[in-house]
């Protein structure tokens, strides 16, 4: 579960962070202020979950990397099974440039374990193990 929450809420924050870049685009004065803060929650999250992945990976190496292949090989969003017009939704978001290539590109990559045991990292997303805060540009 900890994994699956790790790779939800870093999702998430990226579709947010894309919805802000969208919004910005279309000069919208309210929009990208809700899905910056909205989207700062979610990276606090997802840096918690990435944290205690990061512990499971040095308590059982071998077991996390399988579960966090296997999390990244059926991982779906919680709103597949809820709404009934995801479909749709989904449409939408490929329109504002959000689709699979995104996720593989922003999502997988601060989940993978390296060889050392620690998590690699996009340059807008600190490591949880970073003694240095450097933050995406406009996310506070």
């Amino acid at each position: 579960m900890t994994i699956y929450g790790a790779i939800q809420e870093l999702t998430t924050f990226v579709i947010y962070r894309k919805q802000r870049m969208w919004a910005e685009r279309l000069r919208d004065p309210v929009l990208p202020e809700i899905y910056r803060l909205i989207g700062r929650d979610e990276m606090a999250h997802a840096r918690f979950y990435l944290r205690m992945v990061g512990l499971h990976l040095a308590d059982d190496p071998d077991g996390a990397r399988a579960d966090i292949a296997y999390v990244l090989r059926t991982f779906r969003m919680p709103a597949e099974d809820l709404l009934p017009d995801y479909a749709d939704r989904i449409e939408v978001m490929r329109a504002a440039g959000i689709d699979r290539g995104v996720f593989l590109a922003e999502v997988v990559p601060p989940t993978s374990p390296t060889r050392t045991l620690s998590l690699t990292y996009p340059t807008w997303i600190r490591s949880p193990w970073s003694s240095t805060r450097s933050r995406h540009a406009g996310w506070r």
